[in-house]
């Protein structure tokens, strides 16, 4: 049973909402308006948030909205904030001093610095190295090589490995530390527009969703649910085979007590030529979970459809 929260921001609006109900927070985030079932759920809202497709406002202030939360004792709270400088006036919310942005900034950059960071980098550009088909010559790997947009020469990324393949260009970006989802979110935005395929990697992560950080919840939503891991297997495997292996965690939905679940997740380790590199949006992926979750929301809509049918069918023979 989850924890009760006290929600700062009782009230708020779906701009998506035709009929523009004001809704009660606490019932939002118990999963009481939605068919699915699960925290990853409000980790795609955070995206959709993040990347302008969903708008939630205030339902005192009219203000926007985005989903913040909390993590301590392998316990996660989830809860609506006023973006910083739009809760002023609202009985809900008052003014809160600085955001810690500054601080995970710094913590990120630092990571990045880092001897184990260093090692990770090194590693994944010297087996890039040792894949014999296709062969890749050492201008074709870079090592934390500024890559500037094509068209504005001024916005540029600095990918921890960037690899040139005759059919395609991967940027390996290495998350050792907590990433803020705008960080994520552009990184990603510049990457598709320059036709570049991100691969997101982990130095370790579990299938448990409570042990998870938010950057990998947001990294694993926002790549078709799935997170790939360099770990001490899929180092050991990289080197015998002369390529590069991750172990891919990904989310099997199915149904349970009329809603679809995402409690599941399933772990395969896998090779660069196993994955799927689609590009219509450059995500890399090794199963489509939400190809599978779609399949899932049609059969339980049918479902309801036909037991909503059967109901009528009952209330006209009972009358």
């Amino acid at each position: 049973m989850k924890e009760k929260h006290n929600y700062t921001v009782k009230t708020y609006f779906d701009t998506t909402d035709e009929e523009r109900i004001l809704r009660d927070s606490e019932d939002f985030f118990a999963n009481k308006y939605d068919i699915y079932d699960g925290e990853n759920h409000f980790f795609e809202e955070r995206r959709k948030i993040e990347d302008g497709k969903k708008v939630y406002i205030c339902g005192f202030c009219k203000h926007r909205l985005k989903i913040c939360g909390g993590q301590g004792d392998k316990k996660q709270t989830l809860h609506f904030r006023h973006y910083k400088g739009e809760n002023k006036g609202c009985i809900y919310e008052e003014e809160k001093g600085l955001l810690k942005e500054e601080v995970l900034c710094i913590k990120y950059n630092g990571a990045k610095e880092s001897k184990k960071h260093e090692d990770y980098k090194n590693f994944i550009a010297e087996r890039l190295l040792s894949i014999i088909d296709p062969k890749l010559s050492e201008d074709k790997v870079f090592v934390e090589k500024i890559y500037r947009d094509k068209s504005v020469p001024r916005k540029w990324r600095k990918p921890d490995v960037l690899a040139m393949f005759p059919d395609k260009t991967i940027a390996f970006e290495l998350q050792l530390s907590t990433t803020f989802l705008s960080v994520i979110a552009a990184r990603e935005a510049f990457y598709q527009k320059q036709q570049i395929f991100i691969l997101w990697i982990f130095d370790s992560f579990s299938a448990e969703s409570e042990e998870q950080l938010f950057a990998q919840k947001d990294i694993l939503v926002s790549n078709v649910y799935n997170v790939f891991v360099l770990d001490k297997e899929a180092m050991e495997r990289s080197i015998q085979e002369n390529t590069i292996y991750l172990k891919c965690y990904y989310v099997d939905f199915y149904i349970r007590n009329g809603k679809i679940v995402d409690d599941k997740m399933i772990s395969q380790l896998v090779s660069l030529s196993d994955l799927t590199f689609r590009e219509e949006d450059y995500k890399v992926f090794y199963i489509d979970a939400i190809e599978k979750r779609n399949q899932l929301e049609n059969e339980l809509k049918n479902i309801q459809k036909a037991e909503s049918f059967l109901k009528k069918i009952e209330d006209i023979y009972s009358f």
